[in-house]
């Protein structure tokens, strides 16, 4: 397994890893007209190619099989907002694997490059949204150190689910 900074070059990839990960963990949250807005706006051309290469508060880890085949990505927002005022760092906005790498050990080789480029780059501090319901998603971030500090509301058209926000301290490599 090889995890890697995504680039431009990579759009493609990303925006089919992108709809095949979250259809198969969150699909059944969604009809189907919302879920393709949903992934029009996160993996459409535009989204991504802003993302990737327009915006310097935006980085993308590509995660690649032992086959060289891409299985899962990471994006991590240097300055994005958190929804609680007490939380001052980066954002890891999204991780996702393809559902037969969940359990391979390839998600705490993801979350542990994440957290080593945030450490790099003078973070100490690293946050994160998961959905109330996603209890696996919940024991594998605080099994990585990761701690609850509060709750914040999220629906789709389907369901009012909710977002945990998670956070865990970085120390400096020292």
């Amino acid at each position: 397994m090889s995890i890697r900074r995504a680039t431009i070059d990579d759009l493609a990839t990303l925006q089919a890893l992108g709809e095949q990960t979250y259809r198969e963990h969150f699909q059944e949250l969604w009809t189907e007209p919302w879920l393709n807005r949903f992934l029009e706006q996160d993996f459409s051309d535009q989204a991504l190619r802003h993302s990737l290469q327009d915006n310097p508060c935006t980085t993308w880890l590509l995660t690649l099989d032992e086959d060289d085949l891409p299985c899962g990505f990471a994006k991590v927002n240097w300055q994005a907002t958190a929804p609680i005022p007490t939380i001052a760092s980066i954002e890891l906005q999204k991780i996702y694997l393809t559902r037969h790498r969940v359990g391979t050990g390839m998600g705490r080789r993801l979350l542990g490059a994440v957290i080593d480029l945030a450490r790099v780059n003078g973070h100490h501090s690293i946050w994160l949204e998961v959905l109330k319901t996603n209890t696996k998603a919940q024991q594998f971030y605080t099994s990585m150190g990761f701690e609850y500090v509060g709750e914040i509301p999220y629906a789709t058209d389907l369901y009012e689910i909710g977002m945990r926000v998670l956070v865990k301290s970085i120390s400096p490599r020292g």
